[in-house]
This record gives C-alpha cells, sequence and structure tokens, in this order.
C-alpha cells in the first residue's frame, strides 16, 4: 500500500495524531512506560543512593530558589535521551499504520534498536541542536544581560528589579526555542527510518522536510507539553 504524503494543517495533525493512538494506545502506551520506568529508577536511585539535591542558589523575588529548575532541568535532558532511544519504535509503529501494515510493540523495538549505535549517534545531534545549542545562547545572553544591567548600575541582586524578571525571561525563551528547534529536527527520524540516511543526513532532510510547516509542528509540540 503506498500512502498519500501531502502537507496538513494543525488541526489534521492532532486528529491524525489522536486516530493513530487510539488504534494502537497499549503499543504506543507499553513503548513509552519502558522509558518512563527507566527515569523512575533513575529518581529512586537518586532518592537512596546517589542523594543529589538542588543547590541553595539566588532566590527569585526571595521566594523561588533556582536551584531547583536547574536540579529539574538535569534530570530533564537525562529523561530526553530515554524518550528519544525510543522513537525509532515509536517512528516504526506510526509508518506501518500508515501503510496498513500488522506490527506488535516487540517488532517496533526490534525495529528501533537494530541499528541502535546510529539510533544513539541521532539522538545526541537532535539534542545538541534543539537542546543544548538554545540553552548556551540563552546562558550568554542571560549573562550578557546580567554585565549590562551591572554597567548600568541596576539593581540585580535577587530581590532587585532586573535579576528575576530577567532570569525568567531567558528560561521561557529557552523553552520556547527548545520548541521551535524541534520543529525542525523532529522530523529526522522518519527520514532516518525511510531514506537510510546517516543522523547528520537525517537531519538535514528534517530541515527540508519541515520547510513551510514548522509553525504547525511547533504548535503541536506545544499541545502534549500544555495538557
Amino acid at each position: 500500500m503506498t500512502a498519500l504524503l501531502r502537507p496538513m494543517t494543525l488541526g489534521e495533525i492532532l486528529d491524525r495524531t489522536f486516530e493513530i493512538y487510539r488504534k494502537r494506545f497499549f503499543a504506543f502506551a507499553g513503548l513509552s512506560a519502558i522509558s518512563a520506568l527507566a527515569v523512575i529508577l533513575m529518581k529512586i536511585a537518586d532518592e537512596f543512593w546517589w542523594k543529589t539535591r538542588p543547590q541553595e542558589l539566588a532566590r527569585l523575588f526571595g521566594v523561588f530558589n533556582i536551584g531547583v529548575p536547574l536540579y529539574l532541568l538535569a534530570f530533564f535532558h537525562i529523561s530526553i535521551v530515554f524518550q528519544l532511544l525510543f522513537y525509532p519504535s515509536i517512528t516504526y509503529l506510526c509508518s506501518a499504520d500508515l501503510l496498513g501494515k500488522p506490527s506488535s510493540v516487540s517488532e517496533a523495538l526490534g525495529a528501533g534498536f537494530r541499528n541502535w549505535r546510529t539510533n544513539v549517534s541521532l539522538v545526541f545531534v537532535q539534542i545538541a541542536i534543539a537542546l543544548i545549542l538554545p540553552e548556551a545562547v540563552c546562558f550568554v545572553l542571560l549573562v550578557g544581560a546580567g554585565a549590562l544591567e551591572a554597567r548600568l548600575n541596576l539593581d540585580t541582586t535577587q530581590f532587585g528589579v532586573a535579576f528575576a524578571p530577567t532570569f525568567l525571561f531567558f528560561v521561557l525563551a529557552g523553552v520556547t526555542a527548545y520548541f521551535w528547534m524541534w520543529s525542525r529536527v523532529g522530523l529526522a527520524w522518519a527520514a532516518f527510518d525511510r531514506e537510510n540516511l546517516t543522523p547528520v543526513q537525517a537531519v538535514r532532510r528534517s530541515f527540508s522536510l519541515s520547510r513551510g510547516r514548522r509553525r504547525a509542528i511547533f504548535l503541536s509540540q506545544l499541545t502534549p507539553a500544555a495538557i
């Protein structure tokens, strides 16, 4: 069976997504549970053995310790790695549904981890582009903004009028940049799976495939995050 591929609106993307998930709910839930279980086990290990805790840093508006979101951000990086490792299997299930072929969780896992070294390489290429790069840019801009505020003799202490709004702005900018960059590299898995590309080639192909549809993909990424 040959599927008709065409650009879709945001509503069509969400409708098709929910349709596929509804038809194969337990398969997708099973794949998601594996990565979620890995993160949970890591959190349990941290709670009882590693015992890492948020550092007491500056407090936004004198109330919220910014060490907490930085601590959670570190775990977010690790959870993203676990999630992305199962993207090839999820892509396989979606492709099988689109092409009308029967598939199972075991088949999807086998297809996803058949070339696990290359899969891991693609994971880290995507993380470098969509996550690390925006974070690095936002950090440099945050430091630059702090230096400028200090030069202008603005109050940049944790209780001041400049520190908290500046910090919050760049945190939100970083989150937005992550989703925006992901709208460019998120299609790499489909290209990698169907076109037999290298990780770098798959990311380049994703940039090409997403051109003209990035806003719809960006908004579709925000929907589950908001839920």
